[in-house]
């Protein structure tokens, strides 16, 4: 019985393929893919859980579920198992994605529909799509923007450098 579940559980845990996929089509797969996987195996994770702890904490004794005064105990350890288990398989990653994307579209780096930004500018031919991802037509483009981003120019500096305007000339 207990080694049923943990077989179960090892073959499930085995089943999910964690690594990053090369043959992304579309923008913003791999973290619909993550959400996917939360969503799924966090509440099948909660399951197992409560199976395995039941059958500890019970002894095999499974009658003890339709106690209902074990439901509030059976419930918290189904809502730890699956919160963690959506965690653990994709959750975090989903939650990271999204915090970095409101860092730097609150920061005003980059637009909040990032897709659709690079998707303009394919359409003008400074990106090629590329699978899931874009890359630079032009290397000296790609070269000039990162040339930017290594050495950003203050300011001020561009300011004093430039002569005083004189009043009516």
């Amino acid at each position: 019985g207990l080694w049923l579940a943990f077989a179960l559980a090892f073959a499930v845990v085995r089943s999910i393929d964690r690594g990053p996929r090369e043959d992304k089509a579309a923008a913003n797969e791999g973290i619909r893919l993550s959400i996917k996987n939360t969503l799924i195996l966090g509440p099948l994770g909660g399951l197992i859980g409560v199976l395995i702890l039941s059958l500890l904490i019970f002894r095999f004794d499974l009658a003890m579920l339709t106690d209902s005064s074990a439901w509030p105990g059976l419930a918290a350890i189904f809502l730890c198992f699956a919160v963690l288990t959506g965690l653990w398989f994709g959750g975090l990653d989903v939650i990271r994605h999204y915090i970095l994307r409101a860092i730097l579209a609150v920061s005003g780096q980059v637009p909040w529909r990032y897709a659709d930004f690079l998707d303009h500018a394919a359409e003008r031919i400074l990106l090629r799509r590329v699978g899931g991802g874009y890359i630079f037509v032009h290397r000296l483009l790609l070269e000039h923007f990162a040339a930017d981003a290594l050495n950003p120019a203050p300011a001020s500096a561009e300011q004093s450098s430039a002569p005083p305007s004189k009043p009516g000339s």
